[in-house]
């Protein structure tokens, strides 16, 4: 998949992540997000994209993704994060909803189905 694809705040993409073999190591779902908030501030000013992915795959990833970081300015970090689904579908992705609930980050469509509606992430632990 073309990770360039995703260029807005709540853009997503449903991924597999495959070992040399062309066996799958996960799959997962990307979220991009910039955050708005304190646009001085380096930290809250940076692009993310969040693997949303099972607990099962999280320490393959783990030690998957730094073989391909290089030197790139990247930074891999590891987070819990709780995922809410609500049934309400916007009109267009512009029309994503405003996040009413406290602390979660992001909200996007459901990648695979759009007919899922749309789902709110909040981190637990850990940064991004």
């Amino acid at each position: 998949n073309d990770v360039s694809q995703l260029k807005v705040t709540g853009d997503s993409l449903a991924v597999a992540f495959f070992n040399p073999k062309g066996r799958i190591l996960a799959t997962a779902i990307l979220h991009y997000f910039k955050p708005t908030i304190g646009e001085n501030d380096t930290i809250h000013n940076e692009e993310h994209i969040v693997i949303e992915t099972s607990d099962f795959y999280m320490k393959t990833l783990a030690q998957h993704l730094p073989k391909f970081k290089l030197r790139s300015k990247v930074k891999i970090s590891t987070a819990q994060v709780e995922v809410l689904f609500s049934p309400h579908i916007p009109l267009s992705p512009i029309a994503l909803p405003v996040i009413p609930i406290e602390n979660y980050f992001l909200s996007s469509l459901d990648p695979r189905i759009p007919n899922f509606g749309c789902k709110y992430l909040r981190c637990l632990s850990g940064t991004l």
